[in-house]
């Protein structure tokens, strides 16, 4: 069995590819900042902005305070009176900056240039459209993972000071809250480890890590959980409807239509590990491996089979196998390479990943621009309007569209637009009589409690619009 510990080829290889990967990081916030209107003008991360800028604070939904770690910079510029164009600019680049400090601090800080590059793995190896909806919780949590394990490595129970204790019981705690899908997470790097007999994470710590991740996730589910996440785990009994039928979905058809066009990484890196795990008579790992990644992808497109989800959806949900493949890679593939293999297999990964990423950015930009040409005509108005007169199609999801009008409105057109865009607008009649009130989709705010530096809403003396024609 190959040890943990690469040799000194593929260790000085490891820290060079590590170095390479700070410019790919340089990249990511570049491209974050260029295409900040992409990814900030869209569904939850135009939600929290609306939030921050209403109530001034963090705007944790549903228990997940990991997410408070990409708000920390937006939070700070509101504190300081900025305006709304330097808020959103700020939060897009945050997220790359959380993935960007993890990888920072288990390469340059901890030395774990290994698991320093699992994170970088999972940013870049099969990402396109997800990049442009960022407020996935899954991969900051892979992240913050990998922290914990670098934190961990080669440490043993006694090795470990008070604030090593804590800060790490403070890690697990936030993975569990963050999201559902780390409980997977976790089994599949505790299988890792075990079949490995990897001797560099010592079993008392991984036992001990483990209860208290179990136990941060039974509170959890037992005091915490949102009706949100009852309805994103109840795509489950597909399992029961599709009966026996599960690979005939529209979604297995779409991944492997997409494999050559976005997910090529997956089919091979997949097949080259799978090769690697049976040619040296490891079949255990073959068998958890091959198991652990086609089982995923049979829970997501067997949870989501149609087309009714967005791309961006999809794949969000498909960034845990980035973890599921990228250790393996990394730890198992890679160091059984001639180094400059290895290294040439990487740097394809980092090249194809920033193309990919940049080049994905068309569709959000079209998505931006129709609602840039909707607020140009209608924009004036207070409106709630028929999804399918609207011609609303590129939005790909509805319930953001207050939101984001409010916010594209008030960053590019000096006012502030009062739009919503829904498949029932006559159940919103009452709208007609709200004059000095600010409608978005669950909540009804006043005008007089909003900050008139981000909310610009001259207009208190007409009411909404409610027609499923559009004027």
């Amino acid at each position: 069995m190959q040890q943990v510990f690469q040799p000194h080829q593929i260790s000085l290889l490891y820290r060079k590819l590590y170095y390479a990967g700070l410019f790919v990081y340089i990249f990511l916030c570049i491209i974050a900042a260029v295409f900040f209107v992409e990814r900030i003008v869209f569904l939850d991360t135009a939600f929290t902005v609306f939030h921050i800028a209403k109530d001034g604070n963090f705007a944790i939904q549903i228990s997940r305070f990991g997410d408070g770690l990409s708000r920390i910079l937006p939070l700070a510029a509101y504190a300081l009176g900025r305006p709304l164009h330097t808020i959103c600019k700020l939060y897009s680049v945050g997220f790359v900056l959380v993935y960007f400090a993890c990888y920072l601090i288990c390469g340059t800080y901890l030395r774990q240039y290994g698991l320093a590059l699992v994170i970088l793995m999972v940013n870049i190896l099969f990402v396109s459209d997800s990049f442009y909806w960022p407020t996935s919780q899954a991969p900051q949590a892979i992240a913050l993972t990998m922290v914990l394990l670098a934190t961990l490595w080669n440490k043993k129970p006694t090795d470990l000071g008070k604030m090593e204790m804590l800060i790490s019981t403070a890690l697990v705690v936030t993975i569990a809250f963050f999201h559902p899908l780390m409980a997977l997470c976790f089994l599949f790097i505790a299988g890792f480890i075990i079949l490995r007999n990897d001797s560099h994470i010592d079993r008392k710590l991984m036992f001990s890590v483990g209860l208290v991740f179990a136990f941060s996730l039974l509170v959890k589910t037992l005091f915490f959980r949102d009706q949100y996440e009852r309805h994103s785990l109840s795509g489950i009994k597909n399992f029961i409807r599709l009966f026996p039928k599960y690979f005939d979905t529209y979604a297995n058809r779409n991944f492997l239509a997409t494999i050559a066009t976005k997910y090529y990484w997956i089919a091979i890196v997949f097949i080259l590990t799978l090769a690697k795990y049976v040619k040296d008579r490891q079949y255990k790992m073959a068998f958890f491996f091959s198991g652990m990644v086609l089982g995923y992808l049979l829970l997501v497109n067997t949870s989501y089979p149609t087309d009714k989800t967005p791309a961006f959806y999809i794949e969000v949900l498909y960034l845990p196998l980035g973890l599921f493949l990228a250790l393996p890679l990394l730890f198992d593939l890679l160091p059984a390479w001639r180094p400059q293999y290895a290294a040439a297999m990487a740097v394809l990964i980092m090249i194809s990943g920033g193309w990919r990423i940049y080049s994905s950015h068309s569709v959000y930009t079209a998505r931006v621009n129709w609602e840039r040409r909707f607020l140009q005509q209608y924009g004036h108005k207070k409106m709630i309007v028929s999804s399918k007169t609207a011609g609303a199609a590129r939005l790909q999801m509805l319930w953001g569209s207050p939101y984001e009008f409010w916010l594209l409105s008030t960053l590019e057109n000096g006012y502030s637009a009062s739009i919503i865009i829904d498949d029932s607008p006559a159940h919103r009649a009452w709208a007609a009589e709200k004059y000095k009130d600010l409608i978005v989709n669950w909540d009804v705010v006043p005008y007089k409690g909003l900050n008139p530096k981000y909310f610009r809403l001259p207009d208190t003396t007409t009411g909404y619009q409610i027609d499923p024609a559009l004027p």
